[in-house]
């Protein structure tokens, strides 16, 4: 059963990190830069205000939003 609104996510989802060549650094810096430009107040609402990447379980730059293989 095919859902057209999954579909539609997913394609949309896809169009978004292949602008990026599917970089999660490069979607991520692009994202904040527009955060800083835009003039707006940011604010943190996390309990720890700084996570770092052995916290967060990241793999840093190689980090991507690859689709899985079709099989």
């Amino acid at each position: 059963m095919e859902d057209q609104l999954i579909n539609e996510i997913r394609a949309i989802k896809d169009r978004l990190a292949s602008k990026y060549n599917y970089n999660l650094r490069a979607m991520y810096n692009d994202i904040a830069q527009k955060q800083r430009l835009s003039g707006r107040k940011i604010v943190n609402l996390s309990k720890n205000k700084r996570l770092t990447r052995r916290s967060t379980g990241q793999q840093g730059a190689s980090a991507s939003l690859q689709p899985p293989a079709a099989g």
